[in-house]
């Protein structure tokens, strides 16, 4: 149950009060949570805003992270701790023997321990209008969440089941992490391994990935947008817009006894990209209209951890046509250079690369609509 206000306190000023609660009944460690919000609207000219907010929140966890009963499956995994414990660079062609790197079970199952994601967050920026058709905005942001949840795949297990026992980390730097830590003791229970005569050292049989409540996350940032129509009688109607993104801050706590990781943005283990932008152009014309989507992504670390992989644009456009007043046909093409992402020759498993990026090439589909 919700409500929410807009409270006009002048013609320049406006405030806004909201307020829930959500009650939860299932085999979770969630009950009830009370989140509210407010902000303000300040607009000292008729072409410039200025707003600000402040607001809780609360998620509970999504289904499938709770009841999934299980799944397992076989992967080829690298061997971090053999890796690192044999002297090597973990991810280096060193370890791409059947030494390190070989297949494992791995499996995932869904945890009814799962508590909810309780956050805080605020935000401020300004709204210009320099002209009627066009636009500036800039917004800066403070999210912070405690209980968020996170998955936690077979590889970061496996690397940091290495750094834990070795406290190196994968380029033989030091691991963050005690090996008596929460979040070590946590890792260990997640890898089976078995004694295996004539190898370095015991053998992983099993991994036990899934969600698990992270204690602590915060990311700063901007966000800032550019916005210019131009209509026109002969040549049609144009719209441009460049929209930026980019992550200030970034710190995370993985368990309550854990220490803070203060600059996980620019950590080599980090692989969120740190920055995006995203521009567009679109032009319709009588029955006719076509867009043009451009959108770059930033760097982001390589997997050997020793320096970081070029950022990479990514083209799509689309092509649409009103044949009726009911029936409109639109010709879309996403990744129009067919361009794939780029190399990281430290990922030397399938599918040879980390999955922020996409494995898609040039894709090619059309959409029918009709009205009735």
């Amino acid at each position: 149950i919700g409500a929410e206000f807009r409270i006009p306190v002048f013609s320049m000023l406006n405030l806004s009060l909201s307020g829930r609660w959500d009650k939860y009944d299932d085999v979770t460690n969630v009950d009830d949570a009370k989140t509210w919000g407010a902000g303000i609207e300040f607009r000292p000219l008729d072409t410039l805003l200025f707003r600000g907010n402040y607001a809780t929140s609360f998620k509970a966890p999504d289904m499938h992270f709770v009841y999934n009963e299980g799944s397992g499956s076989f992967s080829n995994v690298l061997d971090t701790y053999r890796c690192l414990n044999a002297g090597l660079v973990a991810g280096s062609s060193a370890c791409a023997t059947t030494t390190y790197t070989y297949s494992v079970f791995a499996t995932s199952r869904g945890e009814p321990t799962l508590e909810e994601e309780q956050g805080k967050s605020w935000s401020a920026g300004l709204v210009w209008d320099i002209t009627d058709s066009m636009s500036v905005s800039a917004d800066y942001y403070d999210i912070r969440l405690e209980g968020a949840v996170t998955t936690l795949s077979s590889t970061f297990i496996l690397d940091a089941e290495g750094g834990c026992l070795t406290g190196l980390t994968r380029n033989r730097q030091p691991y963050q992490f005690a090996s008596g830590s929460a979040f070590c003791q946590e890792i260990l229970s997640r890898v089976t391994r078995t004694e295996a005569p004539g190898e370095p050292t015991d053998r992983v049989t099993g991994i036990r990935s899934g969600p698990v409540n992270q204690a602590y996350q915060r990311v700063t940032g901007i966000d800032a947008a550019f916005n210019w129509r131009l209509d026109t009688d002969r040549l049609g109607d144009f719209r441009w817009q460049v929209a930026w993104t980019h992550t200030i801050k970034s710190q995370r706590q993985t368990f309550a006894t854990d220490p803070l990781e203060a600059n996980w943005r620019d950590d080599p283990g980090n692989f969120d990209f740190r920055s995006r932008v995203r521009g567009s152009v679109g032009w319709s014309l009588d029955d006719w209209s076509a867009n043009v989507f451009a959108t770059r992504y930033g760097s982001l670390p390589n997997w050997q951890e020793t320096g970081r992989i070029a950022p990479y644009i990514v083209w799509n456009v689309n092509v649409g046509k009103e044949i009726t007043e009911n029936l409109d046909l639109t010709l879309f093409v996403n990744n129009v250079f067919n361009k794939f992402h780029p190399e990281d020759a430290g990922y030397n498993t399938y599918p040879y690369f980390w999955r922020a990026y996409s494995p898609m090439g040039r894709e090619i589909s059309a959409q029918v609509e009709y009205k009735f």
